[in-house]
């Protein structure tokens, strides 16, 4: 399974390489993006995952190594979002 791999970047834009791709996030936490295997199965594994963890953790995760790290930094909807919107304005 291939996953988000590099150096973090500034660009502000997501930039997905293999398909199918899949962001999970609670609140200001990325807690997954990479691509996965085409089941459905495969997904709601991963969901059902994040439903078991508790806030704390994700928090410990979400620092835990350098690719989720740069989750928080890169792919965050929220941020990305938000700066779409200021922009706009």
């Amino acid at each position: 399974m291939d996953r988000y791999r590099g150096s973090c970047r500034t660009s502000g834009e997501i930039d997905i390489e293999n398909f199918p791709s899949l962001l999970i996030q609670y609140g200001d936490i990325v807690n997954f993006f990479g691509c996965i295997h085409p089941d459905a199965g495969v997904a709601e594994r991963l969901l059902k995952s994040q439903l078991d963890t508790d806030l704390d953790e994700m928090k410990r995760l979400a620092s835990s190594n350098e690719e989720h790290a740069c989750w928080q930094k890169e792919v965050n909807l929220r941020t990305l979002l938000r700066r779409v919107v200021e922009n706009e304005g």
